[in-house]
This record gives structure tokens, sequence and C-alpha cells, in this order.
């Protein structure tokens, strides 16, 4: 292509530009007429601006999509010229880079990074998750984001609604779970269940989920229950009976849980008091009464705690791989061997609390709903068909399918260690040590640490980088800090012992298939 053509064909485009983004006057005669407005011309003046031509009005910007769409409306005129046609492909391909690593940054992960403000959909930064308490789903999911109409470039104007909304639901499922997890932090009095129920009827109605067409999923509702799940099952376990000789004799102690508001935990998270309820209509609350709705609740929250703890865990395995202090290797080698028992301990309470969760769901929960489905569809051995309407009905009445599915809950209550009291306290103590080690090491324990390895305190700070400022050396800090881990050692390990011993008593006595848990916990056994 002449060079001459190339320059003609820039200066052209560059013209364009320049008219669009008001710089350039279209016409004389307008810039004169702008200039006899003499209102226009003192406001202009009050507010700092300026007389040049397209001052007089408020200011256009031509960019992101709308020099995507002059780019692709002159090629569309020149198509016919093969040199002009190549140098406005080459143009549009190479502007178009910045605004397609947009795209896929908000088709792929929900997030704007436009620092220009080019993009097709425009954020709202004002309208900010911590503002909204209570119903924010309409302003946050209309109002957050929205299109740019007048600057959408033409090769997505057939599809602008399908890309606002791609990137919504990705952005909606990543706020929602920074959300729910900042509000049930708060002690359970605190946390604002409206905010939490929005969350959930949110990811509940998403397309695309297994929810979106489930006709009953606007009878799920978040609660917030104040007694502690250990102290409910202790309570349930401790209840003996009523004397039937003197049945008036303390009918309060054998109240449920719920109705005895006086003892609640007074310092109970949000993750340990939820739980899901569901409003059963009638005649189906004869199956799926209020007594099986608490037995899926104790469930729940057992299963909830379990993947909390493992949350806490492998986010503190986060932190350290960040931190200098844990990153260094340290000259001293009582620092290193501190460092290595402390990643075994969590590496250790990580796979107690992962083997239990998969105890749970895979070798408990899911063979007893398959048991439960196949006497239900009549698969198992006892079950009688009938023939109806000349079709083949499986014999069984409401009464046998009540107490399959109580069998069912009570089986999971059984195996899942939530029916003895003694495996009940051991597992609350293992929880405890694995819930107060996780908080000790992502606390302050990086400064602790920093202190007491003379390669990043004192002088020797200074020539470490990423390390904020130098401390002083303090040998007693290493000693205070292994007497400390020692501590949750042993804690660990003995509480652990005690749960092994007391899986092989009840696998032999009540369901054996303890005896798988007990095996997988062996190979943390090995480990001391």
């Amino acid at each position: 292509m002449p060079t001459a053509q190339s320059l003609a064909q820039l200066y052209s485009f560059g013209q364009e530009l320049l008219k669009r983004n008001s710089l350039l006057a279209q016409d004389p005669d307008e810039s004169i007429d702008d200039f006899d407005d003499v209102e226009n011309i003192l406001e202009q003046l009050r507010e700092g601006g300026d007389l040049a031509p397209g001052g007089m009005s408020n200011k256009k910007f031509c960019k992101g999509g709308n020099v995507l769409g002059l780019l692709t409306q002159r090629l569309a005129t020149f198509s016919g010229d093969p040199a002009t046609k190549v140098l406005l492909q080459t143009l549009l391909r190479e502007s178009s880079r910045p605004y397609m690593r947009m795209l896929n940054e908000w088709l792929h992960h929900g997030e704007i990074k436009d620092p220009h403000a080019e993009f097709l959909v425009k954020e709202q930064k004002g309208i900010k998750r911590d503002k909204l308490e209570e119903d924010y789903t309409d302003e946050y999911w209309d109002k957050r984001y929205t299109i740019r109409e007048t600057e959408v470039p033409p090769q997505l104007e057939t599809v602008k609604d399908k890309v606002l909304l791609a990137g919504k639901y990705l952005n909606v499922v990543r706020e929602c779970g920074e959300l729910g997890a900042s509000e049930l932090r708060k002690p359970a009095k605190s946390v604002n269940e409206g905010k939490l129920q929005s969350l959930l009827d949110i990811v509940l109605r998403q397309p695309g989920s297994i929810a979106a067409q489930d006709p009953f999923k606007e009878d799920v509702k978040v609660r917030m229950n104040q007694v502690g799940l250990t102290k409910w099952l202790m309570r349930v376990v401790s209840v003996s009976g009523i004397d039937q000789d003197n049945p008036e004799t303390n009918p309060e102690k054998y109240q449920t849980p719920a109705s005895q508001a006086v003892d609640d935990d007074k310092d109970i998270a949000g993750f340990d008091a939820l739980e899901l309820d569901y409003l059963v209509p009638f005649p189906l609350s004869l199956v799926i009464s209020r007594k099986t709705v608490l037995r899926y609740q104790l469930i729940f929250r057992h299963l909830l705690s379990l993947r909390y703890l493992e949350s806490l865990l492998v986010n503190c395995w986060q932190d350290h791989i960040k931190v200098v202090s844990w990153t260094h290797k340290s000259s001293d080698r009582r620092v290193e061997l501190w460092k290595r028992k402390a990643w075994a301990l969590r590496a250790r309470m990580l796979v107690f609390v992962q083997q239990l969760l998969y105890f749970c769901t895979a070798e408990v929960i899911e063979p007893n709903w398959q048991i439960l489905m196949d006497r239900v569809n009549g698969d198992d051995a006892e079950s009688t068909e009938v023939m109806v309407n000349g079709t083949k009905q499986v014999n069984r009445t409401v009464d046998e399918l009540m107490q399959d599915h109580v069998d069912f809950l009570d089986t999971c209550l059984k195996e899942c260690m939530l029916t003895q009291g003694k495996l009940l306290k051991v597992h609350s103590k293992l929880m405890t040590c694995c819930t107060m080690f996780a908080s000790w090491t992502a606390s302050s324990l990086a400064r602790s640490l920093a202190a007491a390895d003379p390669d990043l305190s004192g002088n020797n700070a200074k020539q470490t980088p990423g390390l904020e400022s130098s401390r002083s050396y303090d040998p007693a800090r290493l000693a205070k800090l292994e007497d400390t881990l020692k501590r949750y050692e042993d804690h660990f390990g003995r509480h652990l012992r005690i749960l092994m011993d007391s899986l092989n008593y009840f696998a032999a006595t009540e369901s054996v298939v303890l005896l798988k848990l007990a095996h997988a916990l062996s190979a943390i056994m090995k480990d001391e």
C-alpha cells in the first residue's frame, strides 16, 4: 500500500476521532454560533471552562466500543479497496486486544478491569456490599452493573444482554461467598438473617443451578439456632424418659432443646448456629414432619462445622506460604524444627477433618440414602408389587414410608457419631483444638515467629526483603512458641487416641461401619 494512501487514511480516521471527541468543529459556522450565545459563554467561564470549539457543551468522548464501531464502519465502507481493507483490519485487530482482555475477564471471572471506562459494562462502585444490610438483591443486581448503551461495539450488539448476565452470575456467586462468610463470623445474635436469606435466594434462583427449576425452593429458610450443636445433642442423649408413675415431677427436663432458651450459648458464632429450615405443607408434613426436619438440621450443622473447620485450616496454610517469617529458611535449627512441627500438626488436623467429612458423606449418608431409595422404589427383597390399571406399583403404606425415612435419618445420626455421649465429647474437644490452633497460627503468630528468628530480627531484618520493620531479637519467644505447640500436639494426640479406642469399641458393639473411620484415622496416629 502506498505510503501516501496509508497516511491519508490515518489522517481521515484521526479527523473523524477528533470530531467525535468534540475537539474539532464539524462546521465553522457552528463554532461561530457558539460564541454568539453570551449566556453559555458566561456559564462556561464561571465553571472554569474554556472557549475552545466543543467547550460550549458537555464534552464527548469517543473511546472503547465507539472507536471499534468507527473502525468497523470504515472497514465496511472501504471493503472494496484491498490495501485500505488490510490497514483497517490491522487497526481493528490491534485496538481490540485491550477490549478483549476486559471481555474475557468479565466472562470468565465476573470482574471489571476498566481503568479508562471503555468497557460496555459499567460498574457503579458506589453500591457496595457493606451498605446493603437488608434486602439488597434488587439494587445490587439491577444497578451495580449496567450497559453503556451508546458504547457497545457492533460485534456485541446482539449479545450485549447475555454478556451482562454472564458476568453478573459469576460476580454474584463470588460476592455471595464473601458476604456470607463475613456475616457468619459474627456472634449468632448479631447475624442478619435477612441478608443471609437474600443470599440464599440468589443462589437458589441462579439460572443453571440445580435448584433453579425446583418448585419448592421458596420454602427453604435460613435460621440461627442459639444452642450449640454439641450442647443440643448432649441434651438429647441425656434424656432417658419420663417417669410413668409421676409424670408431673420435672416436665421441663424433657423439653426439646429449642424450648430451653435460658441455657443458650453466649459466644456461639454464626457458622455454628446456622441451620436451614423447610416449610412442609400438609399432607407432606405427615412424612416430612418437624422431627425429621430436626434430624436433617442436626446432620447439616455437623457437616457445616466440618467444612468450616476445613476452610480455616486451608486458609491458614494459604496465608503461611505468603508470609516471610514462615517462608524464610532460618539459620537457627530450632526455628526450622518448630516450623516443621507446626506444618505437620496442621496437616494432621486437616487430614483428620477431611477424613471425617468423607466418612460422613461417602461412607454413611450416601449408602444409606441408596438403601432408602431402593425401599421406596421397591427394589429391595421385602417389597411387594400390585397391579393398578395394568401397571405395576410398589405396595407400600404411608406408615412404612415414614418409618423407612426415620430409620434412614436415625442410622445417619448414629453412624455419624451424633448419638453417643462419649463420642460427642471427644469429637467436640478435637474440633475445638483444631479451631483454636487455626486461629492461633492465623493471628499474630507471624510477628512472634519473626521476633524468635535471629535472621528476621534486629539489624538482620533490614537485609530481608518483604519484612515490614526490624524487631528486637527475643530468644525467650521461641521457648514460648515451642511450649504452646507442644500443648497443642499433646492435646490433639491424646484425644485422637481416645477417639480411636472409642471407635473400635462402638464398632464392635453397635455399628461396624465405624471401623472404616478408625482405619482411615490410623494413618494420622502413625505420623506421631
